[in-house]
């Protein structure tokens, strides 16, 4: 009989229930219960039996006293048996009781023994004491601490009853020693019989054990064979019903069973296939020849293989599958045929192919779109560098107040737009995922006290307070990028001053430890127009504003935040914006950096916008191809206008170089005949052979991507400015590289560059 895994689990905890300490416990309790009334039909019939041989009223008080004995150890048995308690305690406790009713036993012994002298009351209380220790012995295997309880009392009485009589002389020395000696053989034979029942009670649950061992195994392999069963079954279902083509092999490598899919794809019958070798039927001549080869020398050392590869079909097309071949081994290890699980992959292979097409597509088209914004960037730079520089050359002079409101306004057009031809840049590197983030260190307090100074004049002509507070900073010095820190930290306060009409903008930056290093959070507050709660979501999209009546009204392209952003999460954080409608916003810029010791290398141009001092006697070699930029450097330079010099092209610069000696090069990168890039090659190969330090070369150029300072400082170049070029960036660059005999030099391994 083939039991559930439960009952079986049930059929076994019972049984070690049973067995168990408590478990015996409560079979003896219950026992002792359940045969109570028997016991005292040997109690009864031993009062009966004392009645007659001595006199009734011994009998009855023996009767009594043996019923009290059983009294207190049934009674307490039961309490135990009601509450269910079958512990240490309650064990203990049934010892004594045991012992009680054993002491009663053995007091109506000696009420039988020393009611008279004769041979016959000795004989019928050894008999009486016998039937006790059997009646003891039995519950052995259930209470063996009750039992040898018992035990040691009756011996004790029997004992102590022989004695007695051998010391006050009762009865013949002979009858004494015939008693004693028959007591020993009854004793033995009890003996006997207790030893008997022990060891059938403990072959009984040896095989009782065996025997639920013997159906947890037969149980076991029912269930295996049951799983097994089930498990060929559900295999056999899902070969007939898989979309993938299922082909088994034989030692021997050929057909012997196929399903339904491989009827659909390959065009092949089962009956056509069976017997066949799969190469016989499948091969094509376009089938890839290492595939084939690789496929056998896996199956001659037995191994499973995965591969693509091209099948013919029945009707002669060729398909794309992937195969997986595994062998099948039985439980000797002797590997019986192989399976094979064929998936048709021709459309993914086509959409595989599709996809390579679209993403070379894709990737001329990011060429081309990089190649447009070089080419715009450059275009539109070049005329803004007269614009804006032009601007800068009158700006220094002396002007009426309506010129220079007049050419305040034209310098400020052309800010804005260069400001949004360096979002768009950006956005696209960002969107590009090349946007480079640098680790140098640099003064965090500097740099944003720096970038206040240079947008304080807009919130004075708002009558705005504009203010910046440090809380607890570990430092002044961090490892990050500057720029880029000063970038968003701008563009959050320009946008609180933009959209603030009274009240003021107020800056609080603060420092919190972390395991990564420090998080440095700049909390940017204004009391403008506030954000609705339903566009918070959505300004840091690019091109995105709060609605479009605020772009009607204060203008602007919407990038600037969603470059802010993405700048921030690059370094690590992320910008975080609080607002409230009618009265105000906090944006709050985050970024992880650590502090350090060290002090960057500052600028001779300081953060306030005050333009630095260049030696007065200083040769300059400017190598320009457009005249307007040739023009407005040598109005920007024109305190030290003896010592410029020109030149149209690369050819022209190099030339130049040799014969008029300069003590800095400005060079364009993109020039007719020889660009700055060759020429700078040319002009480092001609230091290279004579012992003069070199020249200080620095990039001037429209171009604005990381790659075009690559190749400045691959080329030899020291230093990179971007148009438009203003005249406190130009003055900074010249001062920080002017050579050692005009100026204290800047030491700096890295390439510069002015950020506009």
């Amino acid at each position: 009989m083939f039991l559930p895994a439960r009952e079986t689990q049930n059929t076994r905890q019972k049984f070690e229930d049973r067995i168990s300490a408590e478990g015996r416990f409560a079979s003896y309790a219950r026992g002792r219960l359940t045969y109570f009334l028997g016991r005292q039909v040997l109690t009864i019939i031993g009062a009966a039996i004392l009645g007659v041989l001595v006199s009734p009223k011994l009998g009855f008080v023996a009767l009594l006293v043996a019923l009290a004995g059983e009294a207190v150890d049934c009674l307490t048995l039961r309490a135990f048996v009601r509450r269910g308690n079958y512990g240490p305690r309650a064990r203990a406790a049934s010892v004594g009781t045991a012992a009680i009713q054993a002491i009663s036993i053995s007091i109506c012994v000696w009420l039988g023994w020393g009611a008279t002298a004769g041979p016959e009351a000795r004989f019928f209380a050894v008999v009486y004491m016998c039937g006790a220790v059997i009646n003891a012995g039995l519950v052995y295997p259930f209470h063996r601490r009750a039992t040898e309880a018992r035990l040691v009392i009756y011996i004790i009485a029997i004992a102590s009853l022989f004695a007695l009589d051998g010391f006050a002389g009762r009865g013949s020395h002979g009858q004494l020693v015939f008693d004693f000696l028959a007591t020993l053989m009854l004793g033995y034979m009890v003996y006997t019989f207790i030893r008997f029942v022990l060891r059938s009670h403990t072959k009984r649950i040896a095989m009782e054990r065996d025997l639920i061992h013997r159906q947890d195994m037969l149980d076991q392999s029912f269930q295996t064979l049951e799983a097994r069963t089930r498990e060929a079954h559900h295999l056999a279902m899902v070969a007939a019903n898989a979309n993938d083509s299922v082909i088994v092999t034989d030692r021997e490598g050929r057909i012997e069973y196929t399903n339904a899919s491989f009827t659909r794809v390959s065009g092949y019958t089962a009956e056509e296939a069976l017997g066949k070798l799969p190469a016989e039927l499948l091969n094509s001549p376009n089938t890839d020849t290492e595939a084939i080869a690789a496929i056998f020398k896996a199956r001659d050392i037995h191994e499973p293989v995965r591969m693509e590869l091209i099948n013919r079909t029945k009707d002669g097309n060729d398909i794309w599958v992937e195969t997986n071949i595994t062998p099948m081994v039985d439980d000797d290890g002797i590997v019986q045929g192989e399976v094979a699980i064929e998936r048709d992959i021709t459309q993914a292979k086509q959409r595989e192919k599709e996809l390579a097409d679209a993403k070379t597509a894709a990737e001329e088209g990011a060429r081309a779109k990089a190649q447009f914004l070089a080419m715009v960037s450059h275009e539109i730079r070049t005329p803004l560098n007269g614009i804006i520089g032009m601007s800068d050359v009158l700006l220094s002079g002396a002007l009426q107040r309506d010129q220079r409101e007049t050419v305040q306004t034209i310098l400020s057009s052309g800010e804005a737009l260069l400001t949004i031809i360096n979002d768009i840049l950006d956005l696209s590197k960002l969107e590009a995922g090349k946007m480079e983030i640098e680790t140098i260190p640099f003064d965090l307090r500097a740099q944003l006290q720096g970038a206040l100074a240079l947008i304080h004049p807009l919130a004075e002509e708002k009558g705005l307070s504009l203010s910046l507070t440090f809380e607890d900073l570990p430092a002044d010095q961090f490892m990050g990028d500057p720029g880029r820190v000063r970038q968003v930290f701008l563009n959050l306060v320009g946008n609180a001053i933009k959209f603030t009409k009274s009240g003021g903008v107020s800056a609080r930056v603060s420092a919190v430890p972390g395991p990564q290093g420090d998080e440095i959070r700049i909390a940017v507050k204004d009391t403008g127009i506030g954000i609705p709660e339903d566009r918070l979501a959505h300004i840091f999209a690019a091109f995105a504003q709060a609605d479009g009546a605020t772009t009607r009204h204060f203008g602007g392209t919407g990038l600037g935040l969603a470059i802010s952003r993405q700048l921030a999460r690059q370094m690590g954080g992320d910008i975080d914006v609080a607002s409230i409608p009618g009265e105000g916003s906090c944006f709050t810029l985050r970024f992880l950096t650590r502090a350090v010791d060290a002090a960057p290398k500052t600028s001779t141009c300081k953060a306030t916008g005050g333009i630095a001092e260049i030696p007065p006697d200083i040769r300059i070699l400017v190598a320009d191809d457009n005249r307007t930029n040739r023009l407005l450097l040598g109005k920007l330079l024109d305190r030290v206008k003896p010592g410029l010099i020109f030149a149209v092209d690369g050819i022209e610069a190099v030339d130049k170089f040799r014969t008029e000696a300069p003590d800095l090069i400005l060079m364009d990168m993109s020039m007719p005949r020889c660009d700055g890039i060759e020429a700078t090659r040319l002009i480092r190969e001609i230091e290279a052979l004579g012992t003069a330090p070199p020249v200080p070369i620095l990039a001037l150029t429209a171009n604005a991507f990381a790659s075009d300072r690559d190749r400045c400082l691959e080329a030899g170049m020291d230093g990179f400015l971007t148009k438009p070029i203003r005249r406190r960036d130009l003055f900074a660059a010249i001062a920080d590289f002017a050579p050692a005999h005009l100026q204290a030099p800047a030491a700096s391994d890295t390439l510069k560059t002015v950020a506009l």
